[in-house]
């Protein structure tokens, strides 16, 4: 019996049973081994996993109510680590911690821009006023890109990120966050 007949082909059935999309390369070829990596949407033949396809995949679950729950950070993180054996197993888990202790030490400006999202969302124009600043100065820029990269405040058109219309609203999250810390 080979590797194939009692792992490979039973993993593949397996898993086309429940929706998943298998190229069994040997069934095609007849030779018992893979010979053409570009068949199974992969570069080599050593990946393990196809990056288009496993990235497009995360990306397809990566929202809840149209909001993206992982950042792009954070989703790259999984896909290094999902496709590059040497990767640590406990990079995740370190990449969460991470996430998880920045969200604890907001900056005096990022604790604002949430309490002036708490009511209801705001353009950058209408943040850079209510901070009583003429143009927006490249700290009020990056508070606003870190609240957005921790999952604190969301675009409120995220397929149209240029838009004259876009403003930054306050995620679930954020809001947790101002409720647990209460001294905002």
């Amino acid at each position: 019996m080979s590797e194939y007949s009692i792992v490979e082909k039973p993993v593949l059935d397996q898993l086309g049973a429940r929706g998943w999309t298998g190229i069994d390369q040997v069934k095609e070829n007849g030779l018992g081994i893979p010979t053409d990596p570009t068949k199974s949407l992969r570069a080599r033949s050593r990946e393990v996993t196809s990056r288009n396809v496993f990235s497009q995949a995360v990306h397809a679950i990566n929202t809840t109510d149209n909001l993206a729950w992982l950042t792009d950070n954070l989703a790259g993180l999984v896909l290094r680590n999902e496709i590059q054996d040497e990767a640590p197993v406990e990079a995740p888990v370190e990449a969460h911690d991470e996430a998880h202790d920045e969200a604890h030490d907001l900056s005096e400006s990022e604790r604002r821009i949430l309490q002036m999202l708490r009511n209801a969302p705001r353009s950058v124009p209408e943040i850079v006023t209510e901070f009583g600043h003429a143009a927006l100065s490249g700290g009020l820029k990056q508070a606003i890109k870190r609240l957005t990269e921790i999952g604190f405040v969301a675009l409120t058109l995220p397929d149209s990120p240029r838009s004259k219309n876009q403003k930054r609203r306050l995620t679930e999250k954020g809001r947790r966050w101002i409720e647990e810390n209460s001294d905002v």
